[in-house]
């Protein structure tokens, strides 16, 4: 098994969120699922808690900068809470979860996690059962692929992981037909993988960065000066 780097924050939201997938259906709506992640966030910002301040510095802008202090004393409703949890995901609002989002598809969703998480085999396997899985979108808002997540940027903080494994897992996809020009939607605008991997801490503290680099380099994308 691939050790797996996870930042403290990273690591900080993951824990907020854990406990929900066993209370909440295989088949639930992103509404729904949206909406209880947004109550955690709203308790942990109560609490003091780490995550809370990670997920509103990151997806609050009357908010951002302020510091941890004055982040924890400052007001926060449910409705501020929402808004955290749609711009995590790619929405520009919670109108915009209410009216363009669906229901998620488990299969994708495994098989996100088993990126991230490093499970090569599990991966590979679902692959090929499953070869559509390679080229789909997240239902979410910023539309990424597998290969998106692999720069561990833009997509929800939750998922910004690190496998040691992550260039075998990016060759893995590429070799599946994934296209290494595919845009996410994310930081308002359109990125490919190496675009976010350019900008993206995570791999580089993992020590894999390069070795992406490489991987997509070899499949034809290219970097900025």
């Amino acid at each position: 098994m691939a050790s797996v780097y996870c930042s403290s924050d990273v690591d900080a939201v993951d824990q907020l969120f854990e406990y929900l997938w066993e209370q909440l259906p295989a088949d639930v709506g992103i509404e729904q699922l949206l909406d209880e992640q947004a109550k955690c966030v709203l308790q942990a910002h109560r609490d003091r808690q780490r995550a809370a301040y990670v997920m509103i510095s990151n997806h609050y802008k009357p908010l951002a900068g302020v510091g941890v202090d004055k982040t924890y004393a400052s007001p926060f409703s449910l409705d501020d809470a929402r808004l955290v949890m749609a711009r995590d995901h790619g929405f520009s609002s919670w109108k915009s979860v209410i009216h363009e989002s669906g229901q998620l598809d488990e299969g994708f969703e495994e098989a996100i996690d088993a990126l991230v998480h490093g499970e090569f085999r599990h991966l590979k396997l679902m692959l090929k059962e499953h070869p559509q899985l390679v080229t789909m979108q997240s239902s979410y808002g910023h539309r990424a692929t597998l290969l998106h997540y692999v720069a561990a940027n833009g997509t929800e903080i939750r998922r910004q992981k690190v496998p040691s494994n992550a260039p075998e897992m990016a060759q893995l996809l590429l070799e599946f037909g994934a296209n290494v020009d595919a845009k996410a939607k994310v930081y308002g605008g359109e990125f490919d993988t190496a675009a976010l991997l350019s900008s993206s801490a995570h791999p580089k503290e993992a020590g894999v960065a390069r070795d992406i680099a490489y991987v997509l380099t070899k499949a034809g994308a290219t970097f900025s000066a």
